[in-house]
């Protein structure tokens, strides 16, 4: 990678790193682009959400543009996936169903977010 920075061992073919800026804002650091999510809250079930994609030049080819078009798509996928995802663990905790959240071992970021916004609430 030409930044140093983003892959300080130089994987080859590194994915990504991520950065969470508190509260809101999450930042994507790929090898040729950035995208930042940012969410927030407006009211106890209501939550705006953001995503912006940034790299450093417009595809140079009909191939680049249907590869961005593609990674495009496939993100909106997953997010909203993920947004389902959300609505159906809301409905839970309102329901009185789910008294604790559980986070997978896979869900690192997730699980550390959560732990800094409690201290944060809880004043540690």
């Amino acid at each position: 990678t030409s930044c140093a920075g983003i892959n300080p061992i130089g994987l080859p073919h590194f994915g990504l790193r991520v950065l969470f800026a508190f509260p809101f804002t999450q930042i994507l650091v790929f090898e040729d682009r950035y995208m930042i999510h940012q969410f927030w809250p407006m009211g106890p079930e209501k939550t705006r959400f953001v995503l912006r994609f940034y790299s450093r030049t417009a595809p140079a080819s009909h191939i680049q543009a249907f590869a961005e078009a593609h990674m495009m798509a496939t993100t909106r996928d997953v997010l909203s996936e993920d947004v389902a995802m959300t609505r159906r663990q809301q409905r839970g905790m309102r329901s009185g169903g789910i008294k604790r959240i559980y986070f997978g071992e896979n869900e690192v970021a997730i699980r550390y977010a959560h732990e800094i916004i409690q201290g944060y609430l809880n004043a540690e």
